[in-house]
């Protein structure tokens, strides 16, 4: 039986260049070796499969054969068994309950709740246009992002306690991604400054989410959590327990800001830099709103923000890459893959490959034109992932996107004030490395 071709690696197998430089080093492996490549994590074989076919084969065709892997073990400390890391017969029906919450017809009525966030954001940013001071981009999307998903998931009392809740989630997020990178994972019950912080970050994260579902089982609310609390599974009609429902609030919690956050950071950082995309989204924007708010049927007639959007994650996808485990033997192209073995996904390999794309490091939304992305092939390009386990809020994300950027771009034109490099930070989602200094000023 073939063995998948890959780099040699030293005793470490190919670890230390992939903790150096991770996207460096899993699109330069698929450059070179292909569809599949074959490296080791220490003792531990492991692949990249970067073939849209043998991609479908690990996300949908024989998806029963490939457990979650190693990158969500770490996330289950925190989210137990929410959708994201949830499996088998418990996440289907997680899954199940959850898609009513995240039907079109849910989403269109809370398009009020995201134009309201977006602007108190456009308002806020009114003595920062007059100004002209730079400040930092990245935390202003992020704590954007956080509000829609938040006040959408738990309503708007939950406004006074948004600071503290998104400062605590992302200290919790940050250890949580150290242990999934670590070689060695000491148990969270050793008393180390970040288990301590990790174990009192997730008893303020889940009090909060406690006594929200409370409040919402003592008065009812027309929030996502209402939703889920509300649904029903057909075969057995039970719903939810207060644990699944905590588990499922902070999975949003987590998903839903840093994916939309991350995505709005990088498509204002591009189109600062491509004045060409910058005038066609100002036109449009003032064709299609004429100076109002987005209502549903203009979600459709942002056409070319929506390429924006699209292109923006082909080029920085909030989920950067994951991971899959098999359970038993599998053959990929006539190359076993062995049980237990480490499988990657990664739609930034993807993404940026020339052998699915045209000049891939280009930033061109005109990709994305309905006639272009038709012809599109399924796992070139998947942002969301793909299969079963397809990001359930992935419609929320892109409606709120768009009408964010609508928004903002109808008010303000963003500039970056610094010609510096902004690099990809892969950490559980594709965020900046750094500061992204703007400045703005009304149009």
């Amino acid at each position: 039986m073939k063995r998948a071709p890959g780099p040699r690696g030293g005793w470490l197998g190919s670890y230390g260049e992939y903790r150096r430089d991770p996207l460096g080093f899993f699109l330069g492996a698929a450059r070179e070796h292909g569809d599949l490549v074959r490296f080791r994590f220490f003792h531990k074989p492991a692949y990249l499969v970067v073939g849209p076919r043998l991609i479908r084969r690990v996300l949908q065709d024989n998806a029963r054969n490939y457990a979650k892997g190693v990158s969500y073990e770490a996330l289950r400390t925190l989210l137990g068994n929410g959708l994201l890391v949830s499996e088998g017969e418990l996440w289907k029906r997680q899954r199940r309950l959850a898609q009513p919450a995240f039907h079109p017809q849910e989403l269109g009525t809370k398009l009020d709740l995201i134009a309201s966030c977006v602007g108190e954001l456009v308002q806020r940013w009114g003595p920062r246009a007059r100004s002209g001071e730079p400040f930092n981009l990245v935390p202003e999307m992020m704590r954007l992002a956080f509000d829609v998903v938040g006040r959408a998931l738990m309503g708007g009392q939950i406004a006074a306690e948004m600071d503290e809740i998104e400062r605590v989630l992302n200290e919790t997020v940050e250890v949580l991604y150290r242990r999934m990178e670590a070689p060695v994972k000491l148990p969270l019950w050793i008393p180390t400054p970040a288990s301590r912080r990790f174990l009192r970050g997730k008893r303020t994260l889940e009090g909060v989410v406690s006594r929200v579902i409370e409040r919402h089982r003592a008065h009812g609310e027309s929030t996502l959590l209402g939703t889920l609390m509300r649904a029903r599974d057909e075969e057995t009609g039970a719903g939810m327990s207060d644990r699944q429902l905590r588990d499922e609030v902070l999975t949003f919690l987590l998903a839903g800001h840093e994916t939309t956050g991350d995505a709005l950071c990088w498509a204002f950082l591009l189109l600062s830099r491509h004045a060409e995309a910058r005038r066609r989204v100002a036109e449009e924007v003032d064709s299609v709103l004429e100076g109002r708010t987005p209502r549903p049927d203009d979600l459709e007639r942002l056409a070319y923000i929506g390429q924006v959007l699209d292109e923006t994650m082909r080029l920085y996808p909030p989920a950067w890459s994951f991971t899959r485990r098999p359970v038993e033997d599998d053959l990929l192209d006539d190359f076993r893959i062995e049980r237990e073995a480490i499988v990657i996904v990664s739609p930034y390999v993807n993404h940026r490959l020339p052998r699915f794309w045209e000049d891939p490091e280009r930033f061109d939304p005109d990709r994305f034109e309905p006639a272009r992305a038709e012809r599109l092939e399924p796992y070139v390009y998947f942002p969301f992932g793909g299969g079963g386990h397809a990001c359930v809020g992935r419609h929320f994300s892109l409606i709120e996107a768009r009408v964010a950027l609508a928004m903002i771009s109808r008010k303000y034109e963003i500039r970056v004030a610094s010609e510096a490099e902004v690099s990809p930070l892969p950490r559980i989602s594709l965020r900046p490395s750094g500061a992204i200094p703007v400045t703005i000023r009304e149009r």
